[in-house]
C-alpha cells in the first residue's frame, strides 16, 4: 500500500512538472528565433492556408503577438478591382531605399476612389492616421499593418475613408511621425475579402497608394550583406514581390498593370536591388563600413526600370537623372564592369569600377570625357 501511494504521489508530481512548463511555452512573449521559423512547413502550390490542419500557435517575432505557421499563404481575393488601376510602379529599384512596395496609380478616367479589400484571412496590428508632406502637399490619411501567419504580413498605405472597425480604435487627431505606428491591442480580425476601406490615393498626379508583402524568412540578397543584416526582419530585407501570393489568374491581371508611368509588357517584379558584384549596377553608400546608427538610405542607386530608362538616383543626384533608351549613352549598368560615362542634358555622370565593394563617381556638366577625371570624383561603396 504505501508503495502504491508513493508512485502515486510521483505520477502527480511529473504531471504537475509538466503541465508548468507548457503553460510557461505558451506564455512566453520573446520573439521566436529566425531560424525556428525558416523551418516551419510549405504548403503545395496553389493550396489555400485556410484548408491546412490546425498548427501551434506561437508569438510573431515581429509584433509580439499570438500567430499561426504558415509559410506560403495564398492571398485568395482581390486587393481592388484591377481594372480601375491605370498602372503599378512594382517593388524593387526605389530614390533613396528599395522599394519595398508597390505604388498602385488609379486611373482618374475611370475612378477618384477605389476599393481596399483584405486580400487573405488576416489580422490589424498595427495603425496610424497621419498627416504628411508628399511632394509639397499635406496628406491625411491612414496606413495599416497586417498579419497572415508568423512568416507573412502586408501593409496598404493611403487608405482615405477606412471601415468604422478601424477608425473607431485610432485618435482623432493625426501624427505627423510615422516610423512607430501603434500597436492595434487586440488585434482585429479581417476575412478574405473583406473591405478595409476606400483610398483616393495621394493627392498628386499619381493618385498612388501602396502595397508591400513580407516574409520573415526571406532575406533580399545584397553584394554586401553584411551591410543589411541590422534590418533582420526590416521590410528591405524581407520584402517580396507583393503579387506572387496571388493565384495565377489574379496575379497576372496585376502583373499586367505593371511600369512607371503606363503598363509595360512582359514587365518584371524586382528585384528589389539590382546588385550585381563588379560592375556599376545597384545601391551604394558613402562609407565603406556602418556606423552604429548608420540607415539604409542609398546615397547613389543606378540601374535599368521597367521602361527601360536607366535612373541615376539617391541623396547624391536629387533630381534624378534619367538615360532613356534612345540616349546614345544609353548601356545597361549590369554591364558595366571597369568605366562607363552617361550624359543628359548638359549633365554627365562618369563611373569607374575600383573593386567588388567599390566606385567612384565623377559628376559635372558638358559631355562625356575620353578618360575618367583624374580628381574631383567621389568614392561610394557597397
Amino acid at each position: 500500500m504505501v508503495f502504491l501511494l508513493f508512485g502515486l504521489a510521483l505520477i502527480l508530481v511529473a504531471g504537475m512538472g509538466y503541465l508548468y512548463f507548457k503553460n510557461q511555452e505558451f506564455h512566453q512573449q520573446s520573439p521566436a528565433p529566425f531560424k525556428q521559423i525558416a523551418q516551419s512547413g510549405n504548403h503545395p502550390a496553389g493550396t489555400q492556408s485556410n484548408n491546412s490542419p490546425p498548427s501551434s500557435v506561437t508569438t510573431h517575432p515581429l509584433f509580439g503577438v499570438p500567430c499561426k505557421n504558415d509559410p506560403k499563404p495564398i492571398f485568395t481575393h482581390d486587393l481592388t478591382d484591377p481594372s480601375l488601376i491605370d498602372h503599378i510602379q512594382i517593388y524593387g529599384l526605389g530614390e533613396i531605399f528599395p522599394r519595398f512596395r508597390s505604388f498602385l496609380s488609379i486611373n482618374p478616367a475611370k475612378a477618384t476612389k477605389v476599393p481596399v479589400y483584405a486580400p487573405v484571412d488576416s489580422d490589424l496590428v498595427e495603425a496610424v492616421y497621419k498627416t504628411i508632406i508628399k511632394e509639397s502637399q499635406p496628406v491625411t490619411d491612414f496606413d495599416v499593418h497586417l498579419m497572415v501567419s508568423c512568416q507573412v504580413w502586408y501593409l496598404v498605405n493611403h487608405i482615405t475613408d477606412p471601415v468604422d472597425k478601424i477608425r473607431r480604435v485610432l485618435p482623432a487627431t493625426p501624427v505627423t511621425n510615422t516610423m512607430d505606428p501603434p500597436n492595434i491591442s487586440p488585434p482585429i480580425h479581417f476575412a478574405a475579402g473583406e473591405l478595409l476601406g476606400y483610398t483616393s490615393g495621394t493627392p498628386n498626379s499619381s493618385h498612388g497608394w501602396d502595397f508591400g508583402v513580407f516574409d520573415l524568412t526571406h532575406a533580399n540578397q545584397f553584394v554586401n550583406q553584411s551591410r543589411y543584416e541590422q534590418d533582420r526582419y526590416g521590410k528591405i530585407q524581407t520584402a517580396i514581390c507583393p503579387f506572387d501570393v496571388f493565384p495565377e489568374a489574379k496575379k497576372a491581371a496585376y502583373y499586367n498593370l505593371f511600369g512607371e508611368t503606363k503598363p509595360v509588357a512582359g514587365a518584371k517584379c524586382g528585384p528589389i536591388s539590382p546588385d550585381k558584384a563588379g560592375t556599376i549596377s545597384g545601391s551604394w553608400f558613402d562609407t565603406a563600413e556602418p556606423s552604429q546608427d548608420h540607415h539604409l538610405y542609398f546615397k547613389l542607386m543606378i540601374g535599368t526600370y521597367n521602361d527601360g530608362v536607366i535612373r541615376i538616383t539617391g541623396e547624391d543626384f536629387q533630381p534624378t537623372i534619367e538615360i532613356t533608351p534612345t540616349n546614345p549613352t544609353h548601356q545597361e549598368p549590369m554591364s558595366v564592369t571597369t568605366r562607363h560615362c552617361y550624359a543628359a542634358g548638359n549633365q554627365k555622370v562618369d563611373f569607374q569600377v575600383v573593386t567588388d565593394q567599390q566606385i567612384q563617381v565623377y559628376r559635372g556638366v558638358g559631355s562625356c570625357d575620353r578618360a575618367f577625371p583624374a580628381t574631383g570624383f567621389k568614392a561610394y561603396y557597397r
